[in-house]
């Protein structure tokens, strides 16, 4: 003989009534192709020796002209719940890293003068907290 506890019925009537109570609202449509390749798209993070600040990329894709856009983002790792800061570099830029000069390093082809050649050149940027 099987005895239940109230307890048990509790349990096992909440248990049973979270997916019942999921399907309630409009159902989501669901995923596309198009969804799959308009995504925003997380890049590696690269972390600072301390530890303290970590820079990502978060590249979006345009969804009518499919066209891609890098932004790069700080985040200080010291500071619980602290907001990402957009960088600005002030060209083009991929790849970075932090140096163990504390710097931060990136590629980017921009021509650092009118009428240079345009090939990719490591650039270097002192970064702090605030960015």
């Amino acid at each position: 003989m099987r005895h239940f506890s109230v307890t048990g019925a509790l349990i096992a009537a909440a248990l049973i009534a979270s997916p019942l109570a999921a399907q309630d609202g409009q159902p989501a449509a669901p995923m596309s192709a198009h969804d799959l390749v308009t995504m925003p798209r997380l890049g590696a993070p690269t972390v600072n020796a301390a530890g303290t600040l970590a820079v990502y990329g978060v590249t979006t894709t345009d969804p009518e002209s499919l066209a891609r856009s890098t932004a790069f983002y700080l985040l200080d790792l010291g500071t619980p719940g602290a907001v990402p800061i957009a960088l600005d570099f002030g060209l083009k830029a991929s790849s970075p890293a932090f140096g163990l000069d504390g710097q931060l390093y990136f590629l980017s082809s921009a021509a650092p003068q009118d009428g240079a050649e345009a090939r990719s050149r490591v650039w270097r940027i002192a970064i702090g907290k605030d960015g």
